[in-house]
């Protein structure tokens, strides 16, 4: 979808929908380009952590002047929002650089042909290369898997990190057989 980068910086609401049916997203368009669209999100008027979405896969873009006001008297404001200086040139920018920063994301692969790729990751990149990354899973129950798994970059529709659900869970895992 083009068009979003009029919403980049401003101080305004917008609810995104993709091409997959997934649940909107609400939240400030903190920047925008036509490879990938950076959002710091909201569920219930609370912070929820970032969302990087690869632009073409989003369909429509709302901008609610309802929540605007709301949050704007929640004290959350889209210009004061903390950027978190993700680069979002490409999908495989934003995910190297979240590798470096050795910190727990989640990965949304949807439309996916490969019963292995598709659908829902949370753990950790674990290595990148030219086409795919490896990601080491962790479970309901706090377990990380035993060996790290690739998804290739082109699979990936949504990346979130700092939501949380994410940051939760990460306090109270197991320590990850990588960080032995």
């Amino acid at each position: 979808m083009s068009g979003l980068a009029e919403y980049a910086g401003a101080d305004l609401v917008v609810k995104l929908r993709d091409r997959y049916e997934n649940p909107s997203t609400t939240g400030f368009v903190l920047d925008s380009n036509d490879a990938c669209t950076l959002v710091f999100q909201f569920a219930a008027f609370r912070p929820d952590g970032y969302a990087i979405f690869r632009t073409p896969d989003l369909v429509s873009a709302e901008p609610n002047e309802n929540w605007t006001r709301m949050l704007h008297g929640e004290g959350f404001h889209g210009s004061t929002s903390l950027n978190p200086f993700v680069p979002i040139e490409s999908i495989k920018k934003a995910i190297f650089t979240l590798y470096t920063c050795h910190q727990n994301v989640s990965l949304d692969c949807d439309g996916s042909e490969d019963a292995e790729e598709s659908g829902y990751h949370i753990g950790r990149i674990t290595s990148t290369h030219y086409r795919t990354l490896e990601f080491l899973f962790f479970d309901s129950n706090g377990n990380w898997f035993d060996t790290p798994y690739e998804i290739p970059y082109q699979s990936i529709t949504r990346i979130q990190f700092r939501t949380p659900y994410i940051e939760t869970f990460s306090k109270y895992l197991k320590k990850c057989p990588l960080d032995a």
